[in-house]
């Protein structure tokens, strides 16, 4: 699922490039210079919300020991459907982002 997404932005992000990672999945970088960190799990719909939930913890742990002050994302392989567990990463300042549209991904950012 990491190759999809690369492709995904690499196709939609403007100038992006993809900095080394350090433990966390992949960072990328548009060309305004925002940068992203990810998170990415697999999934299936019964297993979403502990995948955030163990995202949320490792993300935690990398902007700590990084010092990482930018934005944080969350990919999942299944739509996330329950309102509940969008809150559980949005509210908590993390970016999610699942697969749709067949090679599209659905990427919502808290506000």
């Amino acid at each position: 699922m990491q190759k999809r997404f690369e492709v995904y932005l690499k196709k939609t992000v403007p100038g992006v490039n993809f900095p080394p990672s350090f433990r966390d999945d992949l960072r990328y970088v548009d060309a305004k210079g925002r940068a992203t960190m990810a998170e990415i799990k697999p999934t299936e719909p019964s297993t979403v919300r502990f995948a955030i939930r163990a995202a949320i913890g490792q993300l935690l742990d990398y902007r700590q020991h990084q010092q990482w002050p930018e934005r944080q994302l969350i990919v999942v392989e299944t739509e996330v459907t329950s309102a509940d567990d969008k809150a559980l990463a949005l509210e908590n300042g993390f970016g999610l982002a699942w697969p749709s549209d067949g090679s599209g991904f659905t990427i919502v950012w808290p506000r």
